[in-house]
């Protein structure tokens, strides 16, 4: 079980990172670009390569982080372990 709980608190650093980057990115968004601030703000984010790679790249490198130990997790817990007892249940209709 203690393979569980080290993926489970791992990937809840992560996911509040995660949460975090994107409260903070919504509040400058809301503040920044508000109907009631008058602040002239010239936006060039037009076919910014940069920006499109790092947006692309970034999620996909926090998905590879958070899947390659979940994948590990579930070949620890698909693996049948040594039984007592077996039990053949037989149905018929």
């Amino acid at each position: 079980m203690t393979l569980i709980t080290d993926l489970h608190n791992r990937l809840m650093i992560i996911l509040v990172g995660v949460v975090f980057f994107v409260a903070r990115a919504l509040y400058h968004i809301l503040t920044t670009y508000s109907a009631t601030n008058r602040r002239s703000i010239r936006v060039a984010l037009t076919h910014h390569y940069h920006l499109e790679i790092v947006w692309t790249v970034l999620p996909a490198l926090i998905l590879i982080t958070i899947a390659a130990p979940s994948f590990t997790l579930l070949y620890v817990v698909d693996r049948p372990c040594a039984s007592d007892m077996t039990v053949k249940a037989i149905g018929h209709q």
